[in-house]
C-alpha cells in the first residue's frame, strides 16, 4: 500500500514514548546477518535505510536491526518507539492489519504525528469501523487535513467504501450532516463537498429542512441525485430535486460542466482536469465534444504517448463517444492502446482490460471477448478486487454461453453465487445468461431479508437507461426477473419508485432516443451522436 507519512528519523530520536521491550533473539537473527555481531553504527545505518524506505524489508531489515539497539540501549526510550514503528511496518507487510493498527495507537499516543490518512487508511484495512469513523470525522468534521490529492482521496474513499459495506448509512449521514453545520464542506474539494453534503440530506429533512437548499448548492454533480430521486425515503423532496436537476439531468450537468470546464481551461495540460472535464462533458451527452477535447489533448500535451490513470479514463470515456458518434474503429483503437498498458507499471489497468472486454461482448464480437476476458482474468486475479473478478466471470458466462458453450462455465456461476453480495448486478447478468434464473430468485429473497441488501436489490428493478454511463447491452437483466416475481416486486416497491423519462439522464436518453428510432427534442444530441 501506499505510505503517506514517515515521521523524519530526528523526531522519533526526540520523542519521549513508552519503552517496549526488545524482540526475541530469534527475529534478531534472520537470513545470513547475525545481528548481534554488528557494531552501532552497522545497526544505526540499517536503522537509518529502513526509515528512509520502511516498506522496503520491515520484518528482514528494520525490525531486527532496531530490535538488537533496543535490547543494547534500555534505557535510551527513542530505540523502543523506533521498534513500534518497525513492528507497524512489519505487520503492514505482512497484512496483520490489526496489530498494525495496535502499534500506530501506541505511536500516536506519544505524540509522534502521523498523517491522518494514513491513520485512516491501516483503520479501513483493519477493519475497525469504529476506528475508522473516528478518524474519518477529524479529517471530515474537524478539519485536520484536507482530501487533496490522491493519497487522501484513496483513504477517504476506501474508508467510505468499508462503511457502505458494513451498512452504517445512518452513522455516515450523521457524520456527515456535523461536518455541514460545522462549516467542513467549504474546504472540501467539490466532488467530496458533494458526496457528504449527499449523505447529510437525510438528517437535515429529520432535523432542519431549511438545510437543504445550501446543501443542494454543494451537489453539483448529477450523479449525486440519483438514489435521492429513486428512493421513496426521499419521496417529500422530489419536487424540490427535480427543480434542481432539471429535464433529464441537464440543468445540474450543465453546472458540473461549466466548473469542470472552468478548473480545466486554468491549467489545460493537467491531465485530472481533463478526466474530470471529460466525465462532464460525457454526464451532459456532449459525446462529439469529448472526442475532439481527447484527441486534441493528446495531441498537444501526450506527445510521449505515456498513459497515467486519469487520461486512461478520458480515453475510456473517449471511446464510448466514438461509438456513439459512429466511429466503432477509433474506438476499438482507444479500447486497444489502453488494454494493452503493463500492468506491473500501471496496476489501475485491470479497469481497462476489463472495458475492452465488456465492449467487444457488447458489439457481438464474442471470440474476441472471450480472449480479451482471458487477459482482464488474469490482470484481476493481481490488481483487482472482488467486483472486478465478478464482471470478469459475469462477461466469461456469457460469451461462452452465446459461443454454445455454457457447459464451460461452471466455475463462473459458482464465483457469482457466492460473491452475489459485492454486486447482485453483476451475478444477476452471468446468473441469467447460465440458465440459473430460480437459483436468483432464491439467492435475492434471502438477501433481501436484509434492509440494506433489500435496498440495493430495489433499485435494480429501476427502468432502463437511469444512470449516467448507461450504453445499450446484450445482457439478460435483473429487472425483468423482479419484475415477473410478485415475491420480489411487492416488497421492493415500497423501497424505491420507477421515475419518469423526465429523470433519465441525458446521454442515456440520447443513445435510447436513436436505438429507438424517436425523433430527437430540441435538447438532445444536437449532432453529439450517431443517426
Amino acid at each position: 500500500m501506499t505510505i503517506y507519512f514517515m515521521p523524519p528519523l530526528r523526531v522519533l530520536l526526540t520523542a519521549a514514548l513508552v519503552f517496549l521491550p526488545a524482540a526475541s533473539l530469534a527475529a534478531q537473527e534472520k537470513g545470513d546477518v547475525r545481528w548481534r555481531d554488528l557494531p552501532d553504527n552497522e545497526l544505526g545505518t540499517k536503522a537509518q535505510d529502513f526509515f528512509a524506505n520502511p516498506t522496503a524489508a520491515p520484518c528482514t531489515e528494520g525490525m531486527p536491526a532496531i530490535s538488537e539497539l533496543a535490547r543494547r540501549h534500555p534505557n535510551t526510550p527513542a530505540y523502543g518507539n523506533m521498534l513500534i514503528l518497525a513492528r507497524m511496518f512489519c505487520a503492514m507487510d505482512e497484512g496483520r492489519w490489526e496489530t498494525a493498527l495496535d502499534s500506530l495507537r501506541e505511536v500516536e499516543a506519544g505524540g509522534v504525528p502521523f498523517d491522518p490518512f494514513f491513520g485512516l487508511s491501516i483503520a479501513t484495512w483493519a477493519g475497525d469501523t469504529e476506528e475508522v469513523l473516528r478518524r474519518l470525522e477529524a479529517v471530515v468534521v474537524h478539519g485536520a487535513a484536507p482530501i487533496d490529492g490522491p493519497d487522501a482521496e484513496q483513504a477517504t474513499s476506501g474508508a467510505l467504501r468499508l462503511l457502505f459495506r458494513e451498512h452504517l448509512h445512518e452513522k455516515l449521514r450523521a457524520l456527515s450532516y456535523r461536518a455541514f453545520r460545522a462549516g467542513s464542506l467549504d474546504a472540501m474539494d467539490t466532488d467530496y463537498a458533494a458526496n457528504f453534503a449527499s449523505y447529510a440530506i437525510k438528517p437535515a429533512m429529520e432535523n432542519n429542512p431549511e438545510d437543504l437548499p445550501t446543501l443542494l448548492s454543494y451537489m453539483k454533480q448529477p450523479q449525486s441525485y440519483i438514489n435521492l430521486l429513486q428512493d421513496r425515503e426521499f419521496e417529500a423532496i422530489w419536487p424540490q430535486l427535480e427543480e434542481r436537476v432539471g429535464l433529464h439531468f441537464r440543468g445540474v450537468a450543465a453546472i458540473d460542466l461549466a466548473e469542470k470546464q472552468s478548473i480545466f481551461e486554468a491549467d489545460p495540460g493537467n491531465s485530472e482536469g481533463l478526466r474530470d472535464y471529460a466525465y462532464a462533458l460525457y454526464y451532459a451527452g456532449r459525446f462529439a465534444d469529448l472526442l475532439e477535447q481527447v484527441t486534441d489533448w493528446r495531441e498537444a500535451f501526450n506527445l510521449d504517448g505515456e498513459i497515467d490513470e486519469h487520461l486512461g479514463w478520458a480515453m475510456n470515456l473517449a471511446a464510448y463517444s466514438a461509438d456513439a458518434t459512429g466511429d466503432p474503429e477509433r474506438a476499438d483503437q482507444f479500447m486497444v492502446e489502453l488494454a494493452a498498458l503493463d500492468e506491473n507499471i500501471h496496476p489501475w489497468v485491470v479497469n481497462f482490460t476489463i472495458n475492452h472486454s465488456i465492449r467487444l461482448f457488447e458489439k457481438g464480437r464474442y471470440e474476441e471477448a472471450l480472449a480479451a476476458l482471458g487477459r482482464a482474468g488474469e490482470v484481476a486475479d493481481v490488481h483487482g478486487s472482488t467486483y472486478a473478478r465478478m464482471l470478469v466471470s459475469e462477461y466469461r458466462a456469457c460469451s461462452l454461453q452465446q459461443l454454445g458453450r455454457a457447459n464451460e462455465a461452471e466455475e463462473e456461476f459458482v464465483y457469482l453465487r457466492d460473491n452475489a453480495g459485492d454486486s447482485y448486478r453483476v451475478a444477476a447478468g452471468g446468473m441469467l445468461c447460465l440458465g440459473k434464473r430460480d437459483e436468483l430468485v432464491a439467492l435475492l429473497l434471502e438477501a433481501m431479508e436484509d434492509e440494506d441488501e433489500r435496498r440495493e436489490i430495489a433499485r435494480l428493478m429501476q427502468r432502463e437507461g437511469y444512470e449516467f454511463e448507461y450504453r445499450p447491452s446484450k445482457l439478460p437483466v435483473i429487472r425483468d426477473v423482479i419484475l415477473a416475481e410478485d415475491a420480489l416486486r411487492v416488497p421492493l416497491e415500497s423501497e424505491i419508485r420507477i421515475v419518469p423519462d423526465s429523470l433519465i439522464p441525458a446521454p442515456a436518453w440520447q443513445w435510447m432516443t436513436v436505438r429507438d428510432g424517436r425523433i430527437p427534442d430540441n435538447e438532445d444530441s444536437g449532432g453529439n451522436i450517431a443517426n
